[in-house]
């Protein structure tokens, strides 16, 4: 059990770290960053910092013997990666683009197309 909850925890640092390292390749190649990216950015930027937070909580919790706090570690962990994947593929999914339209009236401009 404590395996599994320290894999998570580390699982959880690589992600928020992939996350952290495509945010410092957005715009590339052209320096153009949609206003989509611009909204979400922030977003993305806290979440991605709770994740490597959650993480490294969750394999502490493990390593020191703490299986409850590093269960809550891991269900933590694992609703803030489901909300960072929410963010980047909210472009793509039909349901997200509407709910976005209909709370700010705006389309997402997600830089496909043009």
């Amino acid at each position: 059990m404590r395996l599994v909850l320290a894999i998570l925890g580390l699982a959880a640092m690589i992600a928020a770290g992939l996350s952290l390292s495509n945010l410092s390749a957005l715009g590339f190649p052209d320096g153009y960053t949609t206003p989509y990216d611009q909204a979400t950015q922030p977003y993305v930027v806290g979440l991605s910092y709770g994740l490597l937070l959650a993480g490294i909580f969750t394999l502490t919790a493990a390593a020191f013997k703490k299986p409850r706090r590093a269960v809550g570690g891991a269900i933590i962990a694992l609703l803030l990666f489901i909300a960072l994947q929410l963010i980047e593929t909210c472009p793509r999914l039909d349901w997200c683009t509407t709910g976005v339209l209909k709370f700010t009236g705006t389309f997402i401009d997600d830089g496909t197309g043009g």
